[in-house]
């Protein structure tokens, strides 16, 4: 992992191997990265809902993958029900300024890509279109199927 200078990571994230934060980046508590992630400048993962209705001390989280590109002034939100994930697929790009949060219907609520977002792409190198094993826990934190 690189930490760019100015960037801060509040205690209990994870973080995966080969992530990097450019400088100023922030990653809020509550969240998980995977491995090969960029996070670019001034860019905040995990950071209260913009929700008037949300309590400072819900406990929810934020769930990324692998090899995603966040770039400058990125915010994603974690979810704002207590226990709730905001949950990020993997090998997405954001856009410079974009935001995403939620206030799921159900106790997950996912930005997974599609096929049809990769039209020009062989389907051996697409995303995959389900969440990564990883990101199969429901609410409570238990897996689900089990």
């Amino acid at each position: 992992m690189v930490v760019g200078p100015c960037s801060v990571v509040e205690g209990g994230v994870q973080i995966g191997p080969g992530t990097v934060l450019r400088e100023g980046a922030i990653i809020r508590r509550y969240s998980t990265l995977g491995a090969g992630n960029l996070v670019d400048a001034y860019a905040v993962l995990g950071g209260e809902p913009q929700d008037l209705k949300f309590d400072p001390a819900t406990v929810s989280y934020l769930r990324i993958g692998d090899g995603n590109v966040f770039r400058e002034g990125v915010t994603i939100s974690r979810a704002t029900g207590q226990g709730n994930e905001t949950r990020v697929g993997s090998r997405t790009y954001w856009m410079a300024g974009a935001h995403a949060g939620t206030t799921p219907p159900s106790p997950t609520a996912s930005f997974w890509p599609t096929a049809a977002q990769w039209p020009d792409t062989p389907p051996s190198e697409r995303p995959p279109s389900s969440p990564p094993t990883w990101a199969s826990t429901s609410s409570a934190g238990s897996a689900s199927g089990s």
